[in-house]
Order: C-alpha cells, then structure tokens, then sequence
C-alpha cells in the first residue's frame, strides 16, 4: 500500500518524481514488501487484483508459483486480475480519503517548496527531502492505516458490501458471515521467493548524504525534525552547509 501512497503524495506537482523511484517503481522491493506479508500471515491471497504497472512484476510470478498446486477454482494463473486502477472503486474511494485526511497537505506543502525554489530537483536535493521528511511521512501514514483499519464501515442495501471494523474483519471473517481468503503456502517456497526480493534498508536517502547530514547536525546540536515546517527548515540548512563546504 505504501508503494502507491507515496507515489500520490508526490505525483501531481513533479517535485520528486525520482524521490521514491527506489521504493515505487522497482519490482523486486515491491515484491519485498509482498513477502513480508506472506510471512506475517504464513498464508497467501487467494487472489490478487493489480492494475498494469511494470512494478507488480515479479508479485504477479511470485502469487502464481504459490498458488501453482492449489486446486480452488481461482489457482495458479487465476490466482492475479489485472484491471485498469479507475475500475475498482473501492481502491479510488479510498485514495480519496487518503488525500483528504494526509496527502493532499503535503502535495501543497512540496509544491511551494519547489515553486519558492527551495528545491531544484538534483540528486542532493532529493535525497536531503528524503532525509528530512520522510521518517515523518512514513509515521502519519502509518497513523492514517491505523484509523482507518480501526474505524467502523457501515451497513449498506448492498448485500455484497462488508461492513465492520476492518481489523476484525480481515483477523475473524467468520464474525462477518465471510470466510478465510488466504491460503496456506510452503515456507520454503517463500525462502525461494525472497531470494528474488530486494529489501528496503533502514536509512532514508543515499548513506554518504545521511552520514554527512547526522555529522553537520551532531555538530550544530540539530535534533531529527518532527514536524513539516522544522524539517524543511533542517533541510534548508543541511543543504547550504553541504553546498558550501563539499
């Protein structure tokens, strides 16, 4: 999910495009986070609907070699939809709320920095906003999935629309008249899948920028921004002192 939330945040004013290149577009982290999943569930979707982006790749390799021995009518090569993104509603309904309650700010907030000419778009620049905000888009996001995993969806005339609280509904669908769609998978053949992975590191940005950063913050005794208008402050300052002395 993560992988298309930043994309949103970032897309529609071209300030950083090449920001989350890393983390968007390339299969194989993609595929990371997919496995990830999978172990924390130890089972596999049932099935899996994508739309036609060259980054859902090897999940779409990955789900089918999973589901290759399964014997339910939607094994194997029926185990992955693929379908134009705009067709499903629920998933653009939900961009929209994700919009209003978070990224629609920081769509704002970039493009003024990129229009005040605070950011030029080179490969310093990109990585210092990775540096600086990135760790606390990633906590309101993981905010905005806790809300929302938490709050209740009403009841509709629609007999096919769920309704519940989505965290109990995905932990106990028996309580919602539903059952199970995830299904059991070898764990070896998982091992085999995360070979094919790679996996996102634990710094923000370029490890020489992140060095340099947390070396000229350690000596001007900068804490790790919290808020937006702090960091963009913080991100000002790193790149005027890297400009200026390397």
């Amino acid at each position: 999910m993560y992988k298309r939330v930043y994309r949103r945040i970032f897309e529609k004013d071209n300030l950083a495009r090449g920001l989350c290149e890393a983390y968007c577009s390339n299969p194989k982290i993609i595929a990371g986070y997919y496995t990830n999943a999978i172990k924390n569930m130890n089972a596999c979707p049932l099935r899996i609907r994508s739309d036609r982006g060259t980054e859902n790749s090897y999940i779409e390799q990955m789900q089918m070699f999973l589901r290759r021995n399964h014997t339910d009518e939607f094994a194997f090569k029926k185990s992955f939809l693929k379908g134009v993104s705009t067709a499903n509603q629920r998933i653009e309904a939900w961009w929209s709320v994700l919009r209003k309650q978070n990224s629609q700010f920081w769509i704002n907030f970039f493009g003024i920095m990129r229009d005040s000419g605070d950011f030029s778009g080179d490969f310093l620049d990109k990585n210092l906003i990775q540096f600086c905000f990135m760790n606390i888009i990633q906590r309101e996001l993981n905010q905005v999935v806790k809300v929302w995993n938490a709050h209740r969806i009403r009841g509709t005339k629609n007999m096919n629309s769920p309704n519940g609280r989505p965290n109990i509904m995905f932990s106990l669908p028996q309580l919602c008249d539903t059952h199970e769609y995830a299904v059991d998978v070898d764990a070896r053949e998982v091992s085999v899948c995360e070979d094919e992975c790679i996996f996102k590191g634990n710094l923000p940005c370029d490890k020489t920028v992140y060095e340099i950063s947390c070396i000229l913050m350690a000596e001007h005794n900068i804490d790790a921004p919290h808020a937006c208008f702090t960091a963009k402050e913080v991100y000002i300052f790193l790149k005027n002192e890297i400009r200026r002395n390397f």
